[in-house]
This record gives C-alpha cells, structure tokens and sequence, in this order.
C-alpha cells in the first residue's frame, strides 16, 4: 500500500466523524496509508483542548476529548480492523532546525500575519521539510503549502469536503 502525506486538516477529518471532511479521509486511509509527524499530533490536540474546554474553562471536558483521541488512536488493531492505515513519520531535532530555516527563507508561506502580528506555521514548516525529504504526495487543503509544493514542484492532492 503507498504512502501519502496528510496535514493537520487531513488528521482531524479522520478522527472527528462530523467534520466535512470525515469521508474523503476515511476512504483515502481505506486506500493508502497516511503518514503524518509527531507534531501534526500535538497541534491537533492542542487545538482540540483549546476549543472543547473553551479556552480552559472546561477543562474535564477538554482533557476527556484528548484522551477519547489518544484511546482511538492507540488502538493499531482496531484501526486496521477498521480499515484505517495510519503510520508516524520520525523527527529528530534536526529536523525542527532545518523547518526553521525554511522558515526564515520562505517567511511568505510559514509566517502569517494577524491583526498586525506575526505568527510561525513551525508544524506546516515541518510538513512541508517532510515533504521535501520523501518527495511523497501531500493531501492537504492549506494554500500556502499548496503554493510550497508548487515552487519546489511536490505534488499534492487537494483534500475535499463531503457532499
């Protein structure tokens, strides 16, 4: 079975049944096996504890939403059963350093500007560095690293709501 690379957007469509991307995802997990980083990972439960305990005023239900996920996601057997191929892809240190440079030499894709303030994609540098490492095709809905693949000719697939 090949392997693709999957964003954070792709990660959250497979776990989450009533996201709009929730079919697209499982159907590509059925087909290929999904690889994504450790760091895709963390930024999604941090965002997910950010928004299901409302900013830390509900913190039970928050961390309840990250255990259900990590429960989820620990069951390899279960996963396959359910014809879910998900694989990790290993970082090193090194990795996070050289995702800085790319950073520093492609601000216009990893830093965005909000409210007048500067803000690093570190997790889509990261992606992005992966990318280039394994060349593999990139399932993703993120236009700036629709437009990263586009300068260094990496292919990508366009991940698609459910209709």
């Amino acid at each position: 079975m090949s392997e693709v690379l999957v964003d954070t957007t792709g990660l959250w469509g497979l776990i989450f049944e009533d996201s709009k991307y929730h079919k697209f995802m499982t159907k590509l997990a059925e087909e290929k096996t999904l690889l994504i980083s450790p760091l895709q990972l963390l930024e999604l439960l941090i965002v997910v504890y950010r928004e299901i305990s409302d900013k830390g005023k509900d913190f039970k239900k928050g961390i309840s939403m990250i255990k259900r996920i990590c429960e989820f996601l620990s069951e390899e057997e279960k996963l396959k059963a359910m014809g879910i191929n998900l694989k990790s892809y290993p970082i090193e240190d090194k990795d996070i350093l050289e995702a800085v440079k790319l950073v520093l030499n492609e601000g216009e894709i990893f830093i965005k500007e909000i409210s007048g303030r500067r803000w690093i994609e570190f997790v889509d540098a990261v992606t992005a560095l992966i990318w280039m490492k394994t060349g593999k095709e990139l399932y993703t809905r993120d236009e700036k690293l629709m437009k990263f693949g586009e300068k260094h000719n990496l292919k990508y697939e366009v991940i698609l709501p459910s209709k």
